[in-house]
């Protein structure tokens, strides 16, 4: 369809963002997403693709053609349903579909039509408008995240909105979507969380893998292990399948266990899915548990909701030792194995930076009574640095991370 033959709508405003470097974009590598148009040539997605084009002199652009009409009408559900959409191509249909439904669902109101108690204030109309093109609400929220994010930061986003629409796989390009967004805001935080006047000399920074970094470090009294939990779609925490993962626990167990030094306190955080699997590792590997700590974490689950389980709030930590416990003179409650303590929040001021980072209070409570001064401590999998943040001055500590960014992040945290 030509240019000239696409109306732009009455369609919402988005920021155009750098239509200069679209344009070259473009003209390097060709343009990857279709517009979206009805038959008649109304523009319903790909605004900034077509001004870019513009730019560019092109004639010509690729389109995709919906029937707006059909999909209000129901006539093709049973295709939306077979989802032949593209998730990139639903948003566009569901954000034409937007302004009639909330109209529809404000005309109900106005005629004492109440919705069903189970849709929030214009909750009714987004759920209809996600039904049209076959997807649940909260994945056509996810969905018109990435476009938008896409649209507005092409070169930070873009590539997204392609693995998304490859695959299918809304949920996955959505993690990576949060996941580089909150990396960004991680480091806009950092300086609320670094004190680079009083510099954390008693620590190190290695940024590598930790199979790799371990074998010359020698030998440590208290290891601190939040490796990957199997059972997320992060980035660092993606396996084939359950065995791969368990084989390389295995591996970093293995690792750790000729790490441990004479007296020895080590400390390995697990999900609740896999404690049983793990713990036959640690007997197959002769490591003793001494101790199988709860660390709940109620705060996590609240909103959340599931419908063939009970809500999880908590996660194993297996502790195994072959020296004493560093117990103060005098008796108190941190002797128990079940503790509480809260996941990070972005308003918190435990300097959340990490999207599965453990409690400051909770490494606290691991290195008070699982080292004493003196020892040295390890951390292989360090994330946002928080063993490094706990640990007393009095005790050297080695965090190892593997991610660059994190390493940074680290770094600027402790005052480094």
């Amino acid at each position: 369809m030509r240019i000239l033959d696409i109306q732009i709508g009455n369609r919402r405003r988005k920021d155009m963002g750098d239509l200069d470097g679209l344009a070259s974009s473009i003209a390097e590598i060709g343009l990857l997403h279709p517009v979206v148009v009805t038959p008649d040539g109304l523009l319903i997605a790909g605004r900034r693709r077509l001004e870019a084009c513009k730019l560019l002199g092109l004639a010509d652009i690729p389109t995709t053609v919906v029937n707006l009409n059909n999909i209000v009408r129901g006539e093709h559900d049973e295709n939306a349903y077979r989802k032949d959409f593209t998730p990139s191509e639903m948003v566009a249909i569901a954000e034409a579909l937007e302004p009639t439904e909330r109209q529809a669902a404000r005309e109900r109101q106005e005629a004492g039509v109440r919705p069903s108690e189970k849709f929030t204030e214009g909750g009714e109309a987004l759920v209809k408008v996600a039904r049209a093109v076959g997807v649940s609400r909260p994945t056509l929220a996810k969905a018109k995240a990435i476009v938008e994010a896409a649209e507005q930061e092409p070169e930070r986003f873009g590539d997204l909105v392609a693995q998304m629409d490859e695959t299918g796989k809304v949920d996955r390009a959505y993690r990576d979507l949060r996941e580089r967004q909150r990396r960004q805001e991680g480091a806009s935080r950092i300086s609320k969380c670094t004190s680079p006047d009083n510099a954390e000399s008693h620590i190190t920074v290695i940024c590598g893998d930790m199979l790799d970094v371990m074998p010359g470090l020698g030998e440590f009294n208290t290891i601190i292990a939040d490796s990957p939990y199997g059972v997320t779609e992060w980035p660092w925490d993606n396996w084939n399948s359950m065995g791969q993962y368990l084989a390389q626990c295995e591996r970093w167990l293995e690792v750790l266990k000729e790490a441990r030094a004479e007296q020895c306190h080590l400390f390995w955080f697990c999900s609740p899915r896999m404690a049983a699997d793990v713990e036959m590792i640690f007997r197959k590997l002769d490591l003793p548990i001494n101790s199988r700590l709860v660390w709940h974490r109620r705060n996590m689950a609240l909103g959340s909701d599931a419908k063939d389980r009970f809500l999880d709030s908590w996660e194993m930590i297996f502790h195994s030792g072959n020296t004493s416990l560093n117990w103060p003179p005098s008796w108190d409650d941190g002797r128990f194995d079940v503790q509480t303590f809260a996941v990070p929040q972005t308003n918190y001021t435990d300097c959340k930076l990490h999207p599965t980072q453990k409690p400051l209070e909770l490494m606290k409570w691991l290195l008070a009574y699982g080292s004493w001064p003196g020892a040295r401590v390890l951390d292989p999998f360090a994330g946002a640095g928080t063993t490094g943040a706990a640990c007393p001055e009095d005790r050297t500590c080695i965090l190892i991370e593997r991610d660059e960014e994190y390493a940074d992040i680290i770094r600027h945290r402790l005052g480094l």
